[in-house]
């Protein structure tokens, strides 16, 4: 079972644009936002780690592209286990995120949270 964060400002996933339209355009009132995600993956065959993000909200779906073997950087150490995983609102909190559990003290706190 995959330990879930979500990092969200809002409750819900639908917000109001507060901007007035110019004459003569329409402009949606309600948008619905994508929540970007990272993942850690955990290699049954090796037992390495391998850190992810997503655009999509959902991570299952960036498992079983990894298991099917779609993604050339973890096609080796199939089948795949998701062990953790953290939301984001937006894809560049993703990234940020993702970029430093890749570095040293990203990798040492992993290790404590896992």
């Amino acid at each position: 079972m995959p330990f879930y964060h979500i990092f969200c400002n809002n409750a819900s996933f639908w917000y109001h644009v507060e901007t007035c339209p110019p004459k003569g355009r329409r402009v949606r009132l309600w948008r619905r936002t994508i929540m970007s995600c990272i993942y850690v993956l955990k290699s049954t065959v090796n037992g390495k780690l391998y850190t992810g993000s997503s655009r999509k909200d959902n991570p299952d779906d960036r498992l079983a592209a990894h298991n099917r073997g779609s993604t050339r950087t973890t096609k080796n150490g199939k089948p795949w286990k998701l062990l953790y995983v953290e939301m984001y609102n937006t894809y560049t909190e993703a990234r940020k995120r993702e970029i430093y559990l890749k570095s040293g003290k990203g990798r040492a706190l992993l290790k404590q949270i896992i």
